[in-house]
């Protein structure tokens, strides 16, 4: 059964960035703040407080404040991003 991370337990989320971190892989995620909270100490500025808000993160680096339901997207200035060569 596929699961959301915001459906796991503290614990299965930790076990699971664990294993994301060793594949060779990038990692996206777009998830409530609550889901990954060490992600809060690394955002460039506060999350909005008058919506619903959720953290884009590449590789666990903040990127963008999103809509749940992709109304939003802020990209952070500071975001360093990786660009594809032509």
């Amino acid at each position: 059964m596929l699961r959301l991370a915001s459906q796991l337990s503290p614990e299965a989320r930790a076990q699971f960035a664990r294993t994301v971190r060793n594949l060779p892989c990038r990692w996206i995620s777009n998830e409530a703040p609550s889901v990954f909270p060490a992600l809060l100490d690394l955002l460039p500025e506060p999350a909005p407080t008058d919506r619903a808000t959720f953290v884009m993160a590449l590789d666990e680096r903040p990127i963008a404040f999103t809509g749940p339901h992709g109304e939003l997207l802020h990209w952070f200035v500071d975001a360093d991003l990786p660009v594809a060569s032509e």
